[in-house]
């Protein structure tokens, strides 16, 4: 006579949006990145590891991810995660390069892990990808108006400068 008994097991399963959703180069880019356990036991020793897309830079947002030297890699342990635990959010910050190619896409992974084996039918890796396009163009363009037509000698004159930009 074989028993056998049915164990729960964690299942992690992780996804990630950003802020914008479409960037220039200079701009701030904030990933929120949302993970959970629908399993029916504690994950233990859980980390997100988060890989920033080429021509970005890492921007502490002060949740204490660490470097992984030699990456654009950077880990947050997150400790043990009780089962049936949904939507715990965290945040990483990136600033795209001056350099960034446009129009282009940088591409992030995330990735989430924990001590124990899973169920596996949730997926632990997610892949986000965001539109880089080109920087707005500024095209200033300048009057001077006195709001006379005719000015005469010792007479006083004030002038309306106005400024604006007609660029995208």
């Amino acid at each position: 006579v074989r028993i056998t008994y049915d164990v729960p097991l964690p299942e992690l399963g992780v996804r990630k949006s950003a802020n914008p959703a479409t960037v220039r180069p200079g701009d701030l880019l904030t990933y929120t990145i949302v993970f959970s356990n629908s399993g029916g036991l504690a994950a233990t020793g859980v980390v997100l590891t988060e890989t920033l897309p080429a021509n970005t830079t890492y921007v502490n947002s002060g949740e204490g991810w660490t470097p992984v030297t030699g990456t654009n890699q950077f880990t947050l342990a997150i400790g043990d995660v009780s089962p049936s635990l949904a939507n715990i959010t965290r945040t990483i910050v990136a600033q795209v390069s001056a350099l960034a190619p446009t129009p282009g896409i940088i591409t992030s992974v995330v990735r989430i892990r924990a001590n124990e084996a899973e169920q596996g039918l949730v997926s632990n890796v997610f892949t986000y990808t965001t539109p880089v396009v080109a920087p707005e163009v500024i095209k200033l363009s300048v009057s001077k108006d006195d709001g006379l037509g005719t000015v005469y000698i010792g007479q006083l004159v004030t002038y309306t400068i106005n400024v604006s930009n007609t660029g995208g």
